[in-house]
């Protein structure tokens, strides 16, 4: 999956889990258009980054076992020109990024390689 595009995914499934309507994980892969496996796969990229998840089986939802601050900013420079980008937004490929998240056990930052 691309890098911007799993962005998109990780920025989308916030806002669903912040809702605590994501559903099941088969519901969140048709609404996503992809398979419940990568789905699965990006929510476990997102807890072992900090991402306090949990699932209601009751409710059949995922949702934020804490308090979860989601922002996601992409500057780019090139020379003197610095364009700022902001998560969802106009986004331009390059293949080298890195970005920070918060650990919200340790409320450490850390910088995850794409």
């Amino acid at each position: 999956m691309e890098l911007f595009k799993e962005l998109e995914t990780v920025e989308r499934l916030h806002l669903l889990i912040q809702k605590k309507a994501t559903g099941t994980p088969d519901n969140l892969a048709n609404r996503f258009g992809m398979s419940k496996r990568n789905i699965l796969r990006i929510l476990e990229k997102m807890k072992s980054s900090g991402f306090p998840i949990a699932y209601d089986h009751f409710r059949q939802t995922y949702f934020y076992d804490g308090e979860v601050t989601f922002d996601l900013k992409i500057i780019i420079v090139q020379g003197d020109e610095v364009t700022k980008i902001k998560g969802g937004e106009n986004f331009s490929d390059f293949d080298n990024f890195f970005f920070r998240v918060t650990n919200f056990v340790t409320g450490r930052e850390e910088v995850c390689p794409r």
